[in-house]
């Protein structure tokens, strides 16, 4: 009998969260006899942006959905519209088939998604109560990405509840150099540094803590600076961030797969893990 085959579509696999993902999936393949085929693109948003765009999309064009039992869409890496929308156009074209999406929902997937909104709650409000910070700065995913949204939306909403402030927001991007530009422009406010810079992701979180270093700023006894997504060289370095069940949720989407593809359809349209 064939074995039964997922493809995978996205971008950025050289970076750790990807990466976590990914091996989540390949073990759990592994475990139950499926091939993994990833189409993945590189030319995901950093400091050095991929030039030939094209090119690199044209990984996309390769896959025949139609012949996988299965499909997984990491939609929120893709940084390049181009490629976002030759995705979309690909996931239309199987509607019906066994499909599951990441953090963005789709009509015809399932979705697997974080709840982070309550661990931002929880960091937020425990920075305005236990060190008593009133002030804060903010440093954002892309502004039309969902997670960034979220993540963004939920720090403003608590800040503003509580009585404090926020003093300026920065779209870092996701990037480390996202980062150094938002605190090279706090450097440079006259109204001088604020409590607190709540970074999206802990990227952007390092760029911040690298720019102040080099300007003589302490972090975080001047100031106190936090990310997200628990990477290894944020948890190594001690900053205060927010781990996504990421190879968890690897796993957690081959498992609804390989069961919708052998019949029984999950009885959900969109599961969500908890953050810690």
């Amino acid at each position: 009998m064939r074995r039964k085959r997922i493809a995978v579509l996205m971008a950025g696999l050289d970076r750790e969260y990807q990466q976590d993902f990914a091996l989540g999936m390949a073990s759990e393949c592994a475990k139950l006899d499926v091939d993994l085929c990833v189409f993945n693109c590189m030319g995901y948003s950093d400091s050095v942006m991929v030039r030939s765009d094209a090119m690199e999309n044209a990984i996309f064009e390769l896959p025949d959905l139609s012949t996988f039992d299965g499909v997984v869409a990491l939609c929120y890496t893709i940084a390049s519209q181009e490629a976002l929308g030759m995705i979309q156009s690909l996931l239309s074209q199987v509607k019906g088939k066994p499909m599951v999406t990441i953090d963005m929902p789709v009509d015809y997937a399932v979705e697997v998604t974080f709840d982070d909104v309550v661990s931002v709650r929880e960091m937020i409000l425990h920075l305005i109560h236990e060190h008593h910070e009133r002030r804060f700065a903010l440093v954002t995913g892309p502004a039309q990405n969902k997670v960034a949204i979220t993540r963004n939306t939920t720090s403003r909403r608590l800040i503003e509840e509580n009585g404090c402030t926020v003093t300026d927001v920065f779209d870092g991007s996701w990037t480390r150099d996202g980062g150094i530009a938002a605190a090279e422009r706090l450097l440079h406010n006259p109204a001088g540094l604020p409590d607190v810079v709540v970074c999206d992701n802990d990227d952007m979180a390092l760029g911040v803590i690298e720019r102040f270093r080099e300007a003589g700023v302490q972090v975080p006894s001047d100031v106190r600076v936090t990310g997200f997504d628990a990477r290894k060289e944020a948890v190594g370095y001690g900053l205060t961030t927010i781990l996504r069940p990421v190879n968890e949720a690897g796993r957690t989407t081959v498992d609804l797969l390989v069961d919708w593809i052998n019949g029984v359809k999950p009885t959900q349209r969109s599961y969500s893990l908890p953050t810690r």
